[in-house]
């Protein structure tokens, strides 16, 4: 028998922080010299449900036709950026404390504190609205500075520059008055300069299918819809990132780009919008703060969506259903003020962390129409039109943005729970990742009763290896553990998120038969084991 126990804010983020660092999902990147901020690793456990939770998604979403993975350089030209806006509009809100000089995303400030949503919020009226309601710094409770705009890209310099010995040369000539020759070197070193190539640590992974989708479109017969996806890092110089995996400096997206004609908009996916139709959408409207939950064929109704549209839109849905499970997920549409105004149609997908006590944003489903191919065709004097019976026109974008660090932080935030359980007639309690099999880091761990005795140990690793030769997959990962009682063996998975337990005992010796035991249920069965690789099989 269990019973989960409710948590705070603060005792489920302790929960989550300490679970990770102990169990090796992740933890601060260079710990051991302090760390930095927003730079988290993935533990070899955490790793392994990254992966699960990666596969899963390219087996969702990219089994439709002419739809495909690329991999891009994390690297981007300058030129390209400022293609696609970032070098002019790729900015956060900052405000300094006057006393402690610590820097904080005055929009994040605001929300906290007066729990409104400032996004829409200009630097002046940001301004304003701290000094009028008195915010003061979280960490000395000094006063805030004016808020400024501040980038959020990481910028580089490519190519073999050192100009520091012509610097110490030119200022010894200076010193020594050797007007002439300072003249010449700082020529020499403006003409370094000239030669630099400036670039960007990519601020997004979706510049990467708009800069391919020429090629691409050639390769795949120039077919429309095209899809390109790609799950790789980001990075953005985050001014304050303080909510763990939720916000940081490097991160993983999975992005999908889909390039179509947008004449077909609204018969593309017509069809299979029956897909979805018994879903349920729980939804809030920015635009009036309206809330509620429609049936799906009502909710594409009452917001006037297109059928290519609205077929991804639940597609998304039912995803986190099947993933996550939709107890704390909803779709938001963005008020015209919050979406920028390339997308025609935005709706963020946000779930209810505990750890943060707040609905957040963990992806989105963007119509961005000719934006992206539009403006690099003009930037780059490369026509990035098509023409397709005849008729000429520039692709219409589709994107499905996931962040998916976000997305493993509401795995977790989801499914690690603290339970009272009775067993054998004594209460104690016990940490349990109850995540879904599919996602799950080990799916089977192999215990001999007794680590001492040969007999047992030799039919535990028999077992292990018959498991290991039948389920030859790194994403199903199998273990072999002796060490301790059982029952903290048992404990130690529960905390993991194993689903099953084999135990090998002295029944097994007698009757061929093993112990399985059920992570969430924690009842036990026996079975033969030459039943078990069907019975996983099932399971699974």
């Amino acid at each position: 028998m269990a019973e989960e126990i409710r948590l705070n804010k603060e005792e489920k983020k302790e929960l989550i922080y300490q679970w990770a660092f102990k169990k090796a999902f992740f933890y601060p990147t260079a710990e051991i010299y302090g760390s930095l901020a927003g730079f988290y690793d993935y533990g070899s456990i955490g790793t392994l449900l990254k992966r699960n939770w990666e596969n899963i998604w390219r087996n969702y979403f990219l089994s439709e036709e002419n739809f495909w993975e690329i991999e891009g350089n994390f690297i981007l030209p300058e030129k390209v950026l400022i293609a696609s806006g970032h070098v002019a509009n790729f900015n956060d809100p900052l405000t300094e404390c006057k006393k402690c000089k610590e820097r904080f995303r005055a929009d994040h400030l605001i929300e906290e504190k007066l729990n409104i949503n400032a996004e829409k919020l200009t630097n002046t009226e940001m301004s304003e609205l701290i000094k009028k309601r008195n915010i003061s710094c979280p960490n000395c409770g000094g006063e805030l500075g004016e808020v400024k705009t501040f980038g959020l890209m990481f910028d580089l310099k490519v190519g073999p520059i050192n100009d520091k010995d012509k610097i110490k040369d030119l200022i010894q000539l200076i010193e020594k008055e050797n007007i002439e020759l300072a003249k010449k070197i700082v020529k020499e070193i403006n003409e370094i300069q000239e030669k630099i190539n400036m670039a960007y640590l990519r601020p997004e992974t979706a510049q990467m299918p708009y800069l391919n989708f020429k090629r691409e479109f050639e390769a795949h017969r120039q077919k429309l819809p095209l899809g390109l996806a790609i799950i790789g890092k980001a990075f953005r110089n985050e001014i304050s990132p303080r909510q763990g995996l939720f916000r940081l400096r490097e991160f993983t997206q999975a992005e999908l780009q889909i390039f179509f004609d947008p004449e077909l908009i609204n018969e593309l996916k017509k069809e299979e919008l029956k897909e979805w139709e018994e879903l349920k959408i729980s939804y809030l409207n920015s635009e009036n703060n309206e809330e509620g939950v429609l049936k799906f064929y009502e909710f594409i109704k009452k917001f006037e969506l297109p059928s290519f549209y609205a077929y991804y839109l639940g597609k998304m849905y039912n995803f986190f259903k099947n993933v996550i499970g939709l107890k704390r997920i909803r779709v938001r549409k963005l008020s015209e003020e919050e979406k920028a105004f390339y997308n025609k149609i935005h709706f963020d997908f946000e779930f209810y962390f505990e750890s943060l006590e707040s609905w957040k944003e963990i992806a989105g489903l963007h119509y961005r129409t000719d934006h992206d191919l539009g403006n690099h065709s003009k930037h780059s004097g490369v026509d990035l039109s098509v023409n397709i019976n005849g008729r000429k026109f520039i692709p219409h974008v589709l994107e499905i943005s996931l962040g998916v660090d976000r997305n493993i932080l509401a795995v977790i935030d989801n499914y690690l729970t603290k339970e009272k359980i009775v067993e054998n007639g004594k209460e104690s309690e016990r940490v349990v990742f109850k995540v879904k099999r599919e996602l799950s880091p080990l799916k089977v761990a192999i215990f001999p009763l007794l680590k001492n005795k040969e007999e047992l140990v030799n039919k535990a690793k028999e077992v292990y290896n018959l498991l290991k030769k039948s389920f030859n997959n790194y994403s199903f990962k199998i273990i072999y553990d002796e060490k301790g009682s059982i029952g903290k063996r048992y404990r130690r998975q529960d905390e993991i998120g194993t689903p099953y337990c084999i135990t090998i005992d002295f029944e097994t010796l007698e009757d061929n038969t093993i112990t399985i035991r059920d992570r969430d249920s924690m009842k036990q069965e026996r079975i033969k084991i030459e039943e078990l690789v069907n019975y996983l099989k099932e399971k699974f």
